[in-house]
């Protein structure tokens, strides 16, 4: 599902001590073709050996900056698999680059939900459109966000009043969290779910209902608060070994 509106998106996964496991047989590759301020960008999945590759997981995230400062996503994701020594483009999006204006896309492949490729780069239109690497230390924030996969009106409503009892209380976790949805059986309700580090912090059964959904938006940001400091002390513990 794409996914455009304010801050960025969508899963991001990594091992659990958070760093890149690289894997020199799989490579992450975004390949990108200009047509003056068009841009057009082809994220690749390279099999570099002479084995089948599967249990791969995409994630591909695009952030603009108009020259206004908004900033905007799309997200999209899925599995794959990957034949010896074959390439494979993962999605194909095209963008136009306004004047004063910037996008930089991020690419990760996940085998068994622990990252091991990513590639990114930035392009901007200053006086002609530029494209480089950049390190993904240097990228944007990618932390203290709340990404949706929302696909219904309720989903919508729930995603916007966590955000706002998050961005309220003024604490920025230092994790990227993700709201996902799934229509239940009969299409009436459906089951969203808070994952931070593949790991589903919070779920319930959708309502539309605005007091409900004002209850479990609490509950959630509860949930997601308790999550981040037992994390934090769990880094506090890594760092002493």
């Amino acid at each position: 599902m794409l996914l455009l509106l304010c801050l960025f998106g969508f899963s991001v996964s990594f091992a659990q001590n958070g760093h890149l496991v690289p894997d020199e047989e799989v490579q992450a590759k975004i390949k990108i073709v200009r047509e003056d301020n068009l841009v057009n960008i082809y994220p690749t999945a390279i099999n570099n050996s002479e084995i089948f590759q599967d249990n791969l997981q995409f994630s591909i995230l695009s952030l603009k900056k108009s020259s206004t400062g908004n900033l905007s996503k799309n997200v999209q994701s899925g599995f794959f698999s990957l034949l010896p020594e074959e390439s494979k483009i993962l999605s194909t999006q095209q963008v136009d680059i306004e004047p004063e204006s910037s996008i930089q896309i991020f690419l990760y492949i996940k085998r068994d939900s622990i990252l091991i490729a990513r590639d990114t780069i930035t392009m901007s239109n200053k006086s002609h459109v530029q494209v480089q690497k950049t390190q993904i230390e240097s990228d944007f924030e990618l932390t203290g966000l709340i990404l949706d996969n929302v696909m219904t009106k309720t989903g919508r409503d729930f995603y916007e009043k966590l955000n706002t009892n998050y961005r309220l209380n003024g604490i920025n976790f230092p994790m990227m969290i993700i709201v996902e949805e799934k229509p239940l059986l009969g299409g009436r309700n459906s089951e969203i779910k808070i994952l931070v580090d593949d790991i589903i912090v919070f779920q319930f059964n959708s309502q539309p209902d605005e007091e409900f959904l004002d209850w479990v938006a609490q509950l959630a940001y509860k949930k997601l608060l308790q999550y981040h400091k037992e994390r934090q002390k769990l880094l506090k513990q890594e760092r002493k070994f």
